[in-house]
């Protein structure tokens, strides 16, 4: 793969070790590397450029049953040719790669080997199974077998300022829990930040960001390519991080050119509504769900109050931009992307987007329309608003 690599310079991140009960604090310098800049261009109110982002597009219905409707997708993960995913009522549903529902994961509860809350889930190459709950993180077999619970603590007494809400899984034995700020307005003694590494006794080993104003909740801090994580940007920072060989990397810049907010959010704001409702008037900001294979990278990003995708070629250094809710007269196309697997990005769209887009198609001729937007419209005829989300996965162009 070829990179056009920019210096990006020294990059400190405050650090606090905690190490047999006693409290070690230092600053070091953990990452100077090159980061590569992508500069991104391009009309965001224009279509979804389907023929020049997407080499095919299948949609797969998700069967439904009344005992087991999905209230919204959290995350979702491919493993053994099953689909496991999180829903927002922190339930585990696993479905095949037909669409066929297999099971639910289930081990709710306050006695040994269960979780009392799924506020994230992780599978790691050994294919075991990770649940970060309140306080423990669970590991089990990828069929749901309990393995072992690690205990962990973030307290003011031990001077851990987190509600942990997504975590990473690292290999050898170490867990990245990202919180976030929720309520610390500000920092003025250094002791909040917004990751925390721990090791496979539950040990804070390092800590990373420091919080200087409010960081909001984003479901996809984490993703992967290989077996690099990937940290998405915080709100004011344009900024991609990496994991990789026990050590946090940038990435990543992305440059939105003139519309890229001009100064950074300062140090201890307190209303940071009024200062997102200002930056939006103007600039693009809050990138999410970042989604990285060989060949593509896809973000969303916001503007007036409006979501936007960005499908940014590697090869060809250059961005395809358009509105989230894309419907492109003649083809089935997805929103946005949760995930990839495989060089696939991976979409779950829900029945009326579809329902909607398969209108759309009908008003052209059905041999006019790609081969795989008839097969979808055919796998897709008996589809009902109320029916669980469509799994969509996205073959990417080679250039």
């Amino acid at each position: 793969m070829r990179k056009e690599l920019t210096v990006c310079g020294l990059i400190l991140i405050t650090l606090g070790c905690t190490n047999s009960g006693s409290k070690v604090f230092k600053e070091s310098s953990i990452v100077e590397d090159l980061c590569q800049i992508l500069t991104i261009t391009g009309d965001i109110s224009s279509d979804l450029q389907v023929d020049s982002i997407f080499d095919m597009i299948e949609a797969i219905p998700l069967e439904t049953k009344d005992k087991y409707l999905i209230t919204e997708i959290i995350k979702a993960r491919i493993v053994d040719e099953m689909l496991i995913l999180q829903d927002k009522a922190e339930r585990l549903f696993v479905f095949d790669l037909h669409g066929k529902f297999l099971n639910e994961i289930s081990a709710k509860g306050r006695g040994p080997g269960e979780f009392s809350e799924l506020r994230d889930f992780e599978i790691d190459n050994e294919k075991h199974l990770y649940i970060l709950d309140f306080e423990r993180i669970h590991i089990y077999s990828i069929d749901g077998a309990y393995i072992k619970t690690i205990r962990y603590s973030f307290s003011p007494e031990n001077e851990v300022y987190c509600n942990p809400i997504q975590f990473a899984v690292a290999e050898p034995n170490r867990f990245y829990i990202w919180g976030g700020s929720f309520g610390i307005n500000e920092n003025e003694d250094g002791k909040h930040f917004a990751m925390y590494e721990l090791d496979d006794q539950g040990k804070v080993r390092n800590r990373y960001f420091p919080v200087n104003h409010v960081i909001l909740d984003d479901r996809s801090r984490f993703s992967t390519i290989s077996d690099t994580i990937l940290i998405n940007p915080v709100f004011g920072s344009y900024d991609v991080y990496s994991i990789d060989n026990v050590c946090v990397k940038k990435r990543y810049h992305v440059d939105f050119g003139e519309k890229a907010m001009p100064v950074s959010i300062p140090p201890g704001f307190q209303s940071l509504a009024t200062f997102k409702d200002n930056v939006d008037k103007q600039y693009y900001h809050s990138i999410k769900r970042w989604t990285e294979s060989s060949e593509w990278i896809y973000f969303m990003f916001f503007t007036k109050d409006r979501a936007y995708n960005a499908y940014y070629s590697k090869r060809l250094k250059k961005s395809f931009l358009s509105r989230q809710w894309p419907l492109v007269e003649g083809e089935i196309a997805p929103y946005s992307i949760l995930f990839q697997h495989n060089e696939q990005m991976i979409s779950f769209c829900n029945p009326q987007y579809l329902l909607e887009q398969m209108e759309a198609c009908k008003k052209k001729n059905f041999d006019l329309l790609s081969s795989s937007a008839r097969e979808n419209l055919i796998r897709l005829r008996n589809i009902k608003i109320s029916d669980n989300p469509v799994l969509i996965f996205c073959s990417m162009k080679k250039y």
